[in-house]
C-alpha cells in the first residue's frame, strides 16, 4: 500500500507530533511512522532533502486534535496523527479551530471486520425498523456528537422516537444489562472474532455510522500564497540552515536566485513544459525579497485587489 513521505506534508526543519497513546490505535501509528519515513530519534525527509526533526508527543487519540489546536494558537508548530473520525468528533464542536486535514492514510487491517474501524449501530437483530416504540440508545462519548448527528438523520427520518445516553465505553453490556435497546459504538474484530465485543453481547451490526482512517493533522491552508509567505518570513525572523535561510543573508543571493528562476520559467515557456513548477519557483523568488524587505503579506494582496477594477 503506498503511503506519502510525512517530509511531504511538514516543511519545517522541527515540529512536534502527537500520536495516540490508546493502545490498538498507537500500535498502527507507530507502524504507519516508519513507512511514511520517520526513522529513529524522529529523523525524517525533508522535500529538498535536508533531514527534520520530529518530537513525537502521546496523547489520547481523541485529545489528539486538541493539543495540536492549543500548540498552533500558541504559535507553535505542531501536527497530530490521529483517527479522522476523532478528528471530526472534534471539529464539530470547534467550528472556529485553525486545523485542517493534511492527508489520509488508509487503515488496512484483513482481521478487522470492516478492514478498518467502523462506528456502528448496534443491536439484536442488526435491523432498523420502519417503524418501532421509542428506544433507548448508549453511544460512546468520544463520538457523542457524531453519534447524535447520525442518529437524528437515520431515525427521524423514519419517525423513530428516541434518547441517547453517553457513556466512556462499554456501551454494549449496557445493552445486555437491557438498560437500553441499541448502542453506538466502535466494530473493530466484530463478527470475525468470538471474543469481540460486539459478539460476546450477542450484537449485529444494524448500520454503519462511519468508517475510521488515519488523519495528518495541522494548520488549515486556506490561501496557500500566503501560507507559503507566511513560512518564509517566519524563516527570516528565526534564521536556520535551510537554503531559504541561506537566501535570506544576502540581497545578491536572492537577485541571482530570481535571475535564474526567470530563465527557466521562460525556458519552461517557450518549450511549453514544466509550466507550474517553474511558475511557482520564480513566485518563490519573489516571496523571499519581499520577506527580505519585511512587507506584510497584507499589503501585497491589498495592492494586487486595488487592480480589479
Amino acid at each position: 500500500m503506498f503511503r506519502e513521505s510525512i517530509g511531504q506534508f511538514i516543511p519545517e526543519q522541527w515540529a512536534a507530533l502527537y500520536v495516540p497513546k490508546n493502545k490498538g490505535l498507537n500500535e498502527y501509528v507507530n507502524r504507519l511512522l516508519r513507512e511514511i519515513g520517520v526513522r529513529d530519534a524522529g529523523e525524517f525527509d525533508r522535500t529538498d532533502m535536508s533531514k527534520g526533526v520530529i518530537n513525537i508527543v502521546s496523547a489520547r487519540g481523541e485529545d489528539v486534535p486538541q493539543r495540536v489546536d492549543d500548540c498552533i494558537r500558541r504559535g507553535e508548530t505542531a501536527y497530530g496523527l490521529t483517527g479522522d473520525d476523532l478528528f471530526d468528533e472534534y471539529m464539530l464542536g470547534a467550528s472556529n479551530s485553525p486545523l485542517g486535514v493534511l492527508n489520509t492514510y488508509d487503515w488496512f487491517d484483513s482481521s478487522a471486520q470492516f478492514n478498518r474501524p467502523a462506528l456502528c449501530l448496534l443491536n439484536r437483530s442488526g435491523l432498523i425498523p420502519d417503524s418501532s416504540p421509542p428506544v433507548s440508545i448508549a453511544v460512546n462519548r468520544k463520538y457523542e456528537r457524531s453519534s447524535r448527528l447520525f442518529l437524528s438523520q437515520r431515525l427521524q427520518s423514519r419517525g423513530i422516537q428516541f434518547s441517547v445516553a453517553a457513556y466512556a465505553g462499554d456501551t454494549e453490556n449496557t445493552v445486555v444489562e437491557g438498560t437500553h435497546d441499541w448502542c453506538v459504538e466502535v466494530v473493530y474484530r466484530g463478527d470475525k472474532s468470538p471474543d469481540s465485543a460486539m459478539s460476546r453481547a450477542g450484537l449485529k451490526v444494524a448500520e454503519v455510522v462511519r468508517f475510521s482512517d488515519i488523519s495528518l493533522i495541522g494548520r488549515k491552508i486556506i490561501n496557500p500564497w500566503e501560507e507559503e509567505y507566511r513560512r518564509i518570513a517566519a524563516v527570516a525572523e528565526n534564521p536556520t540552515g535551510s537554503s531559504t535561510s541561506k537566501l535570506l543573508r544576502d540581497k545578491n543571493e536572492v537577485c541571482k536566485k530570481f535571475g535564474e528562476e526567470s530563465a527557466e520559467f521562460v525556458r519552461a515557456f517557450t518549450q511549453e513544459a514544466g509550466m507550474p513548477e517553474e511558475f511557482n519557483d520564480v513566485v518563490y523568488a519573489l516571496m523571499v525579497a519581499a520577506a527580505k524587505l519585511q512587507i506584510p503579506w497584507a499589503e501585497i494582496e491589498a495592492d494586487l485587489k486595488s487592480r480589479w477594477k
